[in-house]
């Protein structure tokens, strides 16, 4: 049978082991690094929605508007996949012309004031992560409902490209482990292959027996059997 190799048993557990532990290893390394890139995403699009908010104003004729421009060029091309909106109760709405006629998602008021992150699909289906929280310039003043919404598409890129990196890097560092562990395997059984190259000696009357043979302590006391029972059987030989 295949598995009653002592070298191939001890070759394919190892194996098992260090795919076990690397796998293991590398989901973990992957979740840390992709939860460490999606967090640094959502704090960016946390930056815009409180600079938005931070200047959300009401115009003189009651509807929504920026009282300051905003430093982010691409709320100025359309479908850039940057955007922001400001709504009121009312319906009232002012958006970024990268938006240009379509409009984000509606505002989720029953979840509460925010902020908040969620997913959401763009104007052209693509996926966003939209970032949204209520305003209240005065007291009597209704609630600005603010939205902030930013592409998903290069992080998600950026994310697969850490996985696929992640992931070759793994697999070379598997392998390499695998054939060191597998030359420490056949290294380690060497001496019992020398033992038996002897007895096949000894049997073969090339040699007396295995006084000689250099052999681990592990091992040395079972030649040291075995060569005592080849003088017992040669003594008795001789008397018979």
């Amino acid at each position: 049978m295949l598995f009653r190799s002592l070298t191939l048993r001890l070759a394919v557990l190892s194996a098992a082991w260090v795919a076990l532990g690397l796998s293991l290893a590398g989901w973990l390394v992957l979740s840390i690094t992709t939860e460490q890139v999606l967090r640094s995403f959502d704090g960016r699009v946390t930056n815009l929605l409180d600079t938005v908010a931070g200047a959300a104003a009401i115009g003189p004729d009651g509807r929504p508007r920026l009282e300051r421009p905003v430093s982010e060029p691409n709320f100025g091309q359309p479908f850039s996949g940057a955007y922001w909106q400001i709504a009121t109760p009312s319906g009232a709405r002012a958006s970024s012309r990268s938006l240009w006629d379509a409009r984000l998602p509606g505002f989720d008021a029953e979840a509460g004031p925010g902020p908040r992150m969620r997913d959401a699909a763009g104007p052209r289906g693509e996926r966003l992560r939209l970032a949204e929280r209520s305003v209240v310039l005065t007291d009597t003043a209704a609630p600005l409902l603010v939205q902030v919404a930013v592409a998903r598409g290069a992080v998600d890129g950026e994310v697969q490209r850490l996985r696929l990196l992640i992931t070759i890097a793994f697999v070379v560092l598997g392998i390499g482990l695998v054939a060191g562990v597998a030359g420490q395997v056949v290294w380690g059984l060497q001496p019992l292959r020398r033992a038996r190259r002897a007895l096949a000696e000894v049997r073969a009357g090339d040699r007396a027996g295995l006084a000689g043979v250099s052999a681990p302590s592990e091992i040395a006391p079972l030649l040291e059997e075995i060569d005592a029972l080849i003088a017992q059987n040669r003594a008795t030989v001789e008397r018979a």
